[in-house]
């Protein structure tokens, strides 16, 4: 296997330098790669428009690799987000040199991948085609009977293709309208979803990939170190972490089937009413070695629609069929985030001495998060006086001892439990009437109601 005399215009304008621990430092050449056109490391095609938003990039790596990944904002690929790679993925079918060695970890080598004029898309050691080394993978497409009529395309589907242009370069709108001589067959990549508020049948998310719930309020969010997170949404709707209800690895303990590796992760609703949490960037594939480690059923069942929806009430269910508003019973749920209410009352059984009871209610359906509760006592005038509200607060004065705060740990609640705190205020002045006044505010993460998160009441010693 050879290069057919590279002839055409090389798409290559600059030399770019190698790429040092992954950073991109290439070119982007547009989503077709005409023949006598090359990708020198670094150098990738890139294509938008997918469906769900997705955007895709084919990136030549310095360990010989052409990576297919989904692209950053800015249109550059990421190549932590893989999607397939010609090399470790295509296997030894297109692999044209026996003697070559591919290490997946190497980062520095010289590669490029060349649209050659026979039809061949082929990639080969060295830096370029001024200096060719030898071929080590090939489509294998070589037909010599329309000598520079190929190109190769990246589509909105996330798919390679090599045409045959006699009759016209193809559009994106039609890409399989030019005839077809190689091309990746993958269904999933399309399928990739961020940013809804479900996931139907063969639909995913990727690590740092979310949804969120119609109504805006809530997001599920699938983290970088695999864990699965509900927590209240944003402004802009993207995921509050810091207001967490439920996690997979926490609450939803009771479902993990594995353990998840540092690398990347997929959430996929699969076709038998399983939602799985796998190792790996994307769906598994046969003859793949990610491994599930969080389901919602061990129970294998028959092929059928299901759809994974985050609803308004901030339960993540997963429902028969593919309306995510139908009325059956779920498959599986999560429970919903707290309401955390705070309740202040005042006793004091002698003039000189009170008891102001703060007593917080979960209303919701699931467990509080462990929080914080701020209590301020605010002396109306300064008078001699002893208050604490236990050993376990951190306490901070003001306005020369007239404001005392106390910063205080609340644990989880139950479903209708409840926590109470014990503020106690003594008046040592031998004067009445004194007053102060006691607000507080608790903080929960994933508490879905602001409006009941403080209370208030006024303290008053008399005679």
């Amino acid at each position: 296997m050879t290069i057919d005399a590279p002839g055409g215009t090389l798409r290559r304008r600059a030399a770019a330098r190698p790429p040092m621990g992954g950073e991109i430092v290439g070119e982007n050449l547009g989503w077709l790669l005409r023949a006598g056109e090359y990708l020198r490391v670094g150098d990738w095609l890139s294509c938008g428009g997918g469906p769900n938003g997705n955007a895709y990039a084919a990136l030549m790596q310095g360990n010989g690799d052409l990576l297919l990944c989904f692209a950053r904002p800015d249109g550059s690929p990421d190549p932590a987000r893989r999607y397939y790679s010609l090399v470790l993925d295509d296997g030894p079918g297109h692999m044209g040199n026996p003697y070559f060695t591919f290490n997946p970890a190497q980062t520095n080598g010289q590669y490029f991948a060349m649209m050659q004029l026979d039809g061949n898309l082929v990639l080969y050691t060295g830096p370029d085609p001024s200096r060719l080394g030898q071929a080590y993978w090939a489509t294998n497409t070589s037909i010599l009977r329309n000598r520079g009529g190929y190109c190769l395309s990246l589509g909105p589907d996330g798919n390679l293709r090599l045409h045959d242009t006699a009759q016209g370069e193809p559009d994106q709108a039609h890409l399989d309208a030019v005839p077809v001589l190689w091309r990746t067959t993958l269904a999933y990549p399309v399928l990739r979803h961020h940013r809804g508020s479900c996931l139907r049948t063969g639909e995913w998310l990727a690590s740092g990939d979310y949804l969120t719930s119609a109504n805006g309020r809530f997001a599920a969010l699938l983290r970088d170190d695999g864990n699965l997170l509900l927590c209240v949404a944003g402004a802009d709707r993207a995921p509050d972490t810091g207001r967490a209800y439920w996690t997979a690895f926490d609450q939803g303990a009771a479902r993990r089937v594995g353990t998840p590796a540092s690398g990347p992760h997929c959430a996929v609703m699969q076709g038998d009413e399983n939602f799985v949490l796998y190792n790996g960037g994307r769906p598994p594939q046969p003859g793949d070695k990610a491994p599930p480690y969080w389901a919602t059923s061990d129970l294998g069942r028959p092929a059928t629609d299901s759809v994974a929806v985050l609803r308004d009430d901030g339960v993540l269910a997963v429902l028969p069929g593919l309306d995510p508003g139908t009325a059956a019973a779920p498959r599986y749920r999560t429970t919903g985030p707290p309401d955390v209410s705070t309740a202040v009352s005042v006793n004091w059984p002698t003039w000189s001495r009170a008891s102001v009871p703060v007593v917080l209610t979960n209303r919701g359906t699931t467990p509080s998060s462990p929080g914080t509760m701020t209590i301020t006592v605010n002396l109306v005038q300064v008078f001699s006086n002893t208050m604490g509200a236990g050993p376990d607060c951190q306490v901070t004065r003001a306005n020369n001892g007239q404001t005392t705060t106390y910063t205080a740990p609340v644990p989880a609640i139950p479903p209708g439990g409840t926590h109470t705190r014990e503020v106690t205020v003594e008046n040592l002045s031998r004067q009445a009437p004194r007053y102060a006044q006691i607000s507080v505010r608790t903080s929960i993460p994933g508490d879905t109601d602001a409006a009941d998160d403080s209370g208030y009441a006024t303290l008053t010693f008399r005679g």
